[in-house]
């Protein structure tokens, strides 16, 4: 009897064993399918123009992939900062992105340039940015936004720096004198 109830032993105690295997080689993989899932949930989340799901479906997928696939995940956290107004959460993420990669990549080089156009530096990168407009349509909405906040930006900072915006019936606004353009903060 003995014998019995030491083999019955061994065997659950083996079944157990091999759960816990189970369970230990389960355990990563479930995480790596976490962090897929919530990539791929932000991504959807950036071309619906939701930047605040957005947000949160990468930065959980940051926790799990903190190296984010050469930046990868960190380039989207951008956009999806370049999409909420949130401008230097958008260059941090740059710059971590640049720091994993290692080098500068076209990728890398086309994010920037759409931070530099929003930030109101778009002379500088106006002609870059057309040029892949131009040659990726899908590209084009983003270019087009970036732009147009950058010069809507000069444009806010020109008309609020000019003299007009104090009061006088010259300049950009509605006829009553009381509507002046002001540099975003």
């Amino acid at each position: 009897m003995r014998i019995a109830a030491a083999k019955d032993w061994i065997v659950r105690r083996l079944r157990s064993r091999r759960n816990w295997i189970a369970l230990a080689l389960l355990l990563p993989v479930s995480a790596q399918l976490y962090a897929w899932h919530h990539c791929r949930t932000g991504q959807a989340a950036l071309a619906g123009e939701r930047p605040d799901a957005a947000r949160d479906h990468l930065e959980r997928c940051k926790s799990i992939w903190p190296w984010s696939i050469h930046g990868h995940v960190h380039l989207l956290s951008c956009r999806a900062e370049l999409q909420a107004g949130d401008l230097p959460a958008a260059r941090d993420a740059l710059r971590e992105a640049r720091r994993l990669v290692g080098s500068t990549t076209p990728e890398l080089a086309f994010e920037w340039a759409l931070l530099r156009a929003t930030e109101g530096d778009v002379s500088e990168v106006a002609e870059y940015l057309q040029r892949r407009a131009d040659t990726d349509p899908a590209l084009q909405k983003i270019v087009w936004q970036a732009l147009s906040e950058g010069y809507l930006d000069l444009q806010r900072y020109d008309w609020a720096s000019h003299p007009a915006s104090s009061g006088s019936n010259s300049g950009p606004h509605t006829g009553s004198g009381d509507l002046a353009w002001t540099p975003r903060p």
